[in-house]
């Protein structure tokens, strides 16, 4: 069992990702305060056999133990996510969550900081048009189109605290 998101530097969907190439007979269901759909497709697609929200009951929690246990996905009721829908997911490209580079999310996280573009590029060690281009990226896989946004959406999944 996994929180989407973790200690400075991982993420649940890394640690999916890593079981499901290193140890594909152990399974993962994430159980996080994270709840927002986005989440819970890149989860699916990162490996995870089960999804549920931290708010859900003992019950959901119970619920998805047993599925999981008995080789079958389980996603919180909360979603409506049947078993089709998984299958199309886990072959889902999701830009945000298979491009975003580390430089990319360590830039994320300066602009977080109140940095200026030219301070965080300043701070990466890059020239402002480098930094510039790797904002834009972050604009483009996130489908945003400002810091705000982008901040916000990076919080939502979990990548920024």
């Amino acid at each position: 069992m996994t929180e989407v998101q973790m200690s400075k530097g991982s993420t649940g969907y890394a640690l999916a990702q890593y079981v499901q190439k290193h140890h594909a007979s152990t399974k993962v269901i994430a159980h996080t305060i994270l709840t927002d759909r986005v989440v819970c497709e890149a989860m699916i697609r990162c490996g995870a056999k089960g999804f549920i929200g931290k708010k859900d009951g003992e019950d959901e929690l119970e619920k998805a133990i047993y599925a999981v246990y008995n080789n079958q996905y389980y996603v919180s009721s909360q979603y409506q996510i049947n078993e089709d829908e998984i299958k199309a997911i886990q072959n889902r490209y999701i830009e945000w969550l298979e491009n975003i580079t580390p430089k990319e999310i360590h830039l994320a996280e300066l602009l977080a900081q109140n940095l200026t573009l030219e301070q965080a590029a300043n701070n990466l060690n890059i020239s402002y048009s480098v930094a510039s281009k790797k904002r834009k990226n972050l604009f483009y896989k996130t489908n945003t189109d400002s810091v705000i946004g982008l901040i916000d959406f990076l919080k939502k999944v979990g990548i920024l605290s």
